[in-house]
Parts: structure tokens; sequence; C-alpha cells
């Protein structure tokens, strides 16, 4: 009998991130309705509403946003920042070049520059985190292990 596969942390957390990302940016309506919402409030005055300074601001900063999770993911998964980069700058231009033939959305090269930096600050926060795991302390994974070995099946008595 040969057993299934299993997905590990790491592999889920690029799944999941790609999907997030794949869906957000090749949706077929722009999906930025909370920034226009928050850029409108009545207290930001001339430099909110949709096109403003503010709405620019939290745009740009939402494209870093979206690209953190999968620059931690790929450098957590590959443990190879050059890679993790380089995916996460691929995966921005072949998003923002099938925006072309997507009517309602535009492609632009500064989308994948905010993108890239968001991919950057995804793979120093895991190569952070990764330094202050290897001080000793269990990783994630290894504490996740010792859970799952330490979990003893429920007895029932009849």
């Amino acid at each position: 009998m040969t057993r299934r596969p299993r997905l590990r942390l790491p592999e889920l957390l690029v799944l999941g991130a790609a999907v997030a990302v794949l869906v957000l940016l090749l949706w077929p309506h722009h999906v930025d309705g909370a920034v226009t919402w928050i850029a409108s409030a009545p207290a930001l005055g001339a430099a909110g509403g949709s096109g403003g300074l503010v709405w620019w601001a939290l745009e740009d900063l939402g494209n870093i946003a979206l690209f953190a999770p999968l620059g931690f993911a790929l450098a957590w998964w590959s443990r190879k920042p050059v890679f993790a980069i380089l995916a996460g700058a691929t995966v921005s231009l072949l998003c923002e070049a099938l925006q072309h033939w997507i009517p309602s959305r535009h492609a632009s090269l500064q989308d994948v520059a905010w993108n890239v930096l968001g991919t950057l600050a995804g793979v120093a926060i895991a190569f952070a985190v990764g330094r202050a795991v290897s001080t000793g302390r269990p990783t994630l994974e290894e504490e996740l292990r010792a859970l799952e070995q330490a979990q003893s099946p429920v007895e029932v008595d009849a």
C-alpha cells in the first residue's frame, strides 16, 4: 500500500500565497474597494478620494502587502533568497502581462516594482525569523511534529 504524499507547512504556505496573488491580480474587476473606502474618509480632505495621494499610497502598500507573504513562503520553502525573489518577480510580471488582456484591468510596471518590493520584504522577514530561530530554539515545524507525536489516541471505556 502506497502512502499519499503529504504537503508540509512551507509548501502549503507557498500554495496559499500563490493562489491569493493569482486570484487578486487576475480577478476580472479591481479589488481595491477597501482602498477607495479608506481613502475617501472625510478627514483626509483633498488628499483622499479615488486617485488622490492617500489612495495611491494605500494602493502601493497593498501591492507590497500582497507579495510579502509570497516572498516569505518562497524563502522559507526554498531556503534560497535569490530564488524566492526571482520567483516573486516572475509571478508579478506574468500577472501584469495577463492583465493586459483583461478588459477592466491595466498592466503597470510600477505595480511590478511594488510587488517585487513586497517579495523582498517577505524574504527579509523569513530570513530574520530563520536567524532568530537558529539560536537553538526549536523551529515551528519541530514544535508541530512534537505536538503530533505527543498526542495519543483517545481511549473510550465501554
